[in-house]
């Protein structure tokens, strides 16, 4: 299964048209104080192959300061 974020951005409307397409995907919400710790966690426990992460594409010092929980994900993730 994958383990998501269902949020504003569409996500669940993604989530449809891969299940249209044939896969088999779980979306689920995801809480913790890190999120990146908590996606990775999540993921590690449902057993998912994949986990799919949104970015917000900040580049530069905005990136630099405010992380990304995307990369956080894939250092932590199994």
């Amino acid at each position: 299964g994958t383990v998501g974020h269902a949020n504003a951005y569409g996500v669940a409307a993604v989530a449809a048209r891969l299940r249209e397409a044939g896969l088999a995907l779980d979306v689920d919400e995801v809480e913790g104080g890190r999120p990146a710790r908590a996606l990775a966690e999540a993921a590690r426990e449902r057993g998912a192959d994949l986990v799919a992460v949104a970015t917000h594409g900040r580049r530069g010092m905005e990136r630099l300061f405010g992380g990304s929980v995307a990369e956080g994900v894939v250092e932590l993730a199994e």
